[in-house]
């Protein structure tokens, strides 16, 4: 009865309008009420200062003559807190709306601890109460609205517990451990949900569920990157920016219409600076490690362009077949070889080391991995795509981001890049660049194994100290060398080094253009321009693109490198057993184990008539004799009753 007397009470209570509020100052009110009364009145200098459009409620205008003016509200105004432990709520606080009051109780229960449930919540008014100690807890909030007004205010309020901290919160839902993991998330990407549950119960004393944690953790990843659907949508406006910021690049965006809307297909950007201008972009060099699909495609499209296979991909398949340190280092021989003749000697090594690796890779024309058949054309003595890579490395935490925070975190990457080597290029003091210095530093110190002959003009013989050593044909005006590492590489080889020593000329004058500091500063000349964020794009008139169909593939996702059986480790000091070819126990031979030898012994698998059998009783109750043994049990004795071996299961872990 006393229930339905309260709530009687508080209805009559939401239908009053405070239409005037009078109060009464006293002359003995603190200096702070005397500051309030000056702002009141338009007194402070601080409002000279405020950059808001608001206007005193006290300043009149001819319109408002013959209007009705309530006076100022004097109740405070509640403004958001960073922590609500020892908030104090007081009667009459003024709230903008209800959703400001919502999160003020769900902050207050969360920081605090306590059980509260909201047990009213309409257009008109929100009743909070306390749920602890079997809803015998004292502790209420009442919040009403004035339509006078057009704000919200706290009615009633009575500020007293009589529970304890709560360790389950159920008011921490997961919209509100997102923007506390959104900070955290900025920094660490890749936290676990476990982590998200130990911070919740170090903070706030508060568990967690897992399912709450992730969910948590993907809201704020969609915060922090995008909405994947999103960016999908305003590809053709991130687009559209990209050419209005960076004018002179390219971006190219197929789509599949035949549903009857635009489904993505693949997007290609290149921004003018990757070029560096028509001065500087020449002929391409492709290089590529097991995708056979490009030795064909690049011949159709790009005749011209030089192909390069990885050794180190193109090893990793070899070693399935062919293992072996000594297979290994002769194949590496026959890569390096800057000759044929010399490509043809490593090769018949490996022909009488193993018949069948000299087949398999006889097979592969060597003008795709070996640089006896590389040309001048590209001056790239490279093997392996290590630049590819590394480069790879850098983007491995932006490929699982949405399409437009991918494309947005390599362009911001290489357009710092250029801005790094830009700067560092004003630093040099020397023509060469660092790294082809040091590589003809290295050529230089083998010179002094080489004594040159000259023959003509500035051709010369060039023959090792010893006796035995090669002699190789060089010609200075022609930048040639017969062992060809000149030519490919275009920076001098130690015979070529040791006959410009021989006629007193300077090795870095004969460094091609590309290697030189000037290239290099002409090459990243070129800006990067930022590009605004999507708040600020312009909206195109192209169809909204929808992102392709997900295809969920068996296992988890992998986003580093597949390691080859040798590169596995079972810890830092010790490399497991993976890859090495297993031997038997039994026959001795390579390929398996005893488990499934073919020589091994079939398993007898225990009949019923193996079983022993109890004795029968005599039926007297006289005590058993022993037989009598007879000739034939003298002269042949019983064989013994073999063993049978049962199987046994290991569980493997």
């Amino acid at each position: 009865m006393a229930e339905e007397v309260e709530e009687e009470k508080n209805s009559s209570e939401e239908e009053v309008e405070v239409d005037e509020v009078e109060v009464q100052i006293n002359s003995e009110e603190s200096d702070e009420d005397n500051r309030v009364e000056d702002i009141r009145r338009g007194l402070s200098d601080d409002d000279s200062e405020a950059e808001e459009l608001l206007t005193p409620e006290n300043s009149d205008s001819e319109e408002d003559d013959n209007q009705y003016k309530p006076s100022r509200c004097p109740f405070p105004t509640f403004g958001k807190k960073k922590s609500m432990v020892d908030y104090k709520w007081e009667v009459g606080t003024i709230f903008n709306d209800k959703e400001d009051f919502k999160e003020a109780i769900r902050n207050y229960v969360i920081h605090t601890g306590r059980d509260l449930k909201f047990v009213k919540n309409d257009k008109r008014r929100v009743r909070v109460r306390c749920m602890g100690v079997q809803k015998k807890c004292p502790w209420v909030a009442y919040l009403g609205y004035l339509p006078s007004r057009k704000v919200w205010q706290l009615r009633k309020v009575l500020d007293t517990h009589a529970c304890s901290r709560q360790l389950n919160i159920k008011m921490m839902n997961s919209k509100w451990l997102s923007h506390e993991v959104d900070k955290v998330l900025h920094d660490n990407p890749t936290i676990k949900v476990q982590d998200i549950r130990n911070k919740a119960l170090r903070k706030w004393n508060t568990k967690v569920s897992i399912s709450k944690a992730r969910r948590a953790k993907l809201m704020a990843t969609n915060e922090c990157e995008g909405d994947f659907k999103e960016q999908f949508r305003r590809l053709h406006d991130y687009g559209h920016e990209v050419l209005r910021t960076n004018p002179g690049s390219t971006v190219k965006i197929k789509v599949n219409s035949d549903s009857g809307e635009a489904i993505f297909e693949r997007i290609y950007v290149c921004l003018n600076a990757y070029l560096g201008g028509n001065e500087i972009c020449r002929a391409c060099t492709w290089m590529s490690d097991q995708q056979k699909g490009l030795v064909h495609a690049i011949e159709e499209l790009l005749p011209k362009a030089e192909q390069i296979f990885c050794i180190r991909h193109l090893y990793a398949n070899f070693r399935k077949q062919f293992s072996g340190h000594i297979l290994k280092n002769l194949m590496w021989s026959a890569a390096t070889s800057t000759y044929p003749q010399a490509w043809e000697r490593e090769m018949l090594k490996m022909r009488a080391v193993n018949e069948e690796a000299y087949k398999y890779l006889i097979a592969i024309s060597p003008r795709f991995w070996s640089r006896s058949r590389f040309t001048a054309q590209a001056s790239c003595d490279s093997l392996d795509n290590n630049i590819c890579e590394g480069f790879n490395s850098v983007l491995i935490h932006a490929r699982g981001k949405p399409i437009i925070t991918l494309l947005e975190d390599i362009r911001l990457y290489l357009m710092k890049m250029w801005a790094t080597n830009r700067m560092k290029v004003t630093c040099m003091d020397f023509n060469v660049c660092p790294k082809i210095k040091k590589r003809l530093s290295k050529e230089c110190q083998l010179s002094r194994y080489w004594i040159p002959s000259w023959s003509a003009r500035r051709i010369f013989e060039v023959r090792h100290v010893s006796t035995v050593g090669n002699k190789f044909t060089v010609d200075l005006d022609t930048h040639e060398c017969s062992c060809r590492k000149w030519m490919i590489s275009g920076i001098p080889c130690c015979n070529a080094v040791a006959t410009m020593h021989y006629i007193n000329l300077d090795p870095d004058n004969f460094i091609p253009t590309w290697f030189l500091k000037s290239t290099y500063e002409e090459t990243y000349a070129s800006i990067i321009y930022p590009v605004n964020d999507h708040l600020l794009w312009e909206k195109t008139s192209f169809p909204d693109i929808m992102p392709p169909v997900k295809r969920k593939m068996p296992g988890r996702p992998k986003k580093k490198r597949r390691l080859e059986p040798w590169e596995l480790t079972k810890d830092g000091t010790q490399i497991s057993v993976g890859g090495h070819r297993k031997k038997c126990s039994i026959c001795r031979q390579l390929g398996h184990n005893k488990k499934i030898c073919p020589l091994r012994s079939p398993i007898i698998e225990p009949t019923e008539s193996d079983q022993p059998t109890q004795p029968q009783e005599p039926a007297s109750d006289q005590p058993p004799q022993p037989p009598v043994p007879t000739q034939d049990s003298i002269t042949e004795p019983t064989p013994p009753i073999p063993r049978t071996k049962l199987t046994i299961r290991r569980k493997v872990v």
